[in-house]
This record gives C-alpha cells, structure tokens and sequence, in this order.
C-alpha cells in the first residue's frame, strides 16, 4: 500500500461524511436557484451627523472634528500626526458613515438616532 491508496480512503471518507451531514440554509438558498441575502439595517444621516461629516472632510486631518464633540486629547494628537498618518482619519470617516462614531455624550450616532435605521432588502 502506498500514498495514492492512504489518500483515496482519506478522501473517500470525507465524501461519506459530507454524504452524512445535514443540509445548510446556503445549500438551500442554492438548491433553490435563488439569490438571497438578509435583511440589513442602514444608517441614515441626520443633520448633526452632516455637520460632523463636514467638519471631517475639511478638518479632519488637523483633528477638527475631534475637538468639535469635545475630544481634545484625541484631537491634538490627531492634529500633531497629520490624521494619525491619515489611517485615524480615514477610520474616523467610516465611523461617522455608518454611525458608529462615539460623539461627547458617550453614545454613537446609531444609538441617539435609532428611529434613523431602516431595513434595506436586497433582491
């Protein structure tokens, strides 16, 4: 017996277990022949989040949006690194997108507006 025949019975084995396994819903969704992906909830902007969005763009890399909502240690550190390399600035601007930004109160866009989040159906 040599290597071909211990990897045929290896993989033999692993078709029979496969065999022997219940059915996924992605092997559903695919038996089906239908595309489907879950429902998502999307963040929509409100006007303080325009304003602070604004102040990111223009400001953003000096810290201004920071020293905006009342981070100043952030902010001066923001400011001193050009934007932290801009790789602070760039993750500070997906935040504020997708309302996970964490404003002085202590909460995040998503928890101040939660009437804001709609389900998005994809089709």
């Amino acid at each position: 017996m040599g290597w071909g025949t211990f990897i045929a019975g290896q993989a033999i084995g692993a078709v029979r277990r496969a065999g022997n396994r219940k059915p996924s819903t992605l092997d559903l969704i695919i038996e089906s022949g239908k595309r489907q992906r879950p429902q998502q909830p999307i963040y929509k902007f409100t006007s303080y989040d325009r304003e602070l969005m604004f102040y990111w763009a223009f400001l953003g890399i000096f810290g201004g949006h920071r020293f905006k909502e009342g981070k100043r240690i952030t902010g001066i550190l923001l400011l001193l690194t050009f934007g932290g390399y801009l790789i602070f600035w760039i993750i500070d601007g997906i935040k504020i997108g997708k309302g996970e930004f964490t404003y002085k109160d202590g909460l995040t866009g998503r928890q101040k507006n939660p009437q804001n989040l709609k389900l998005h159906r994809f089709s």
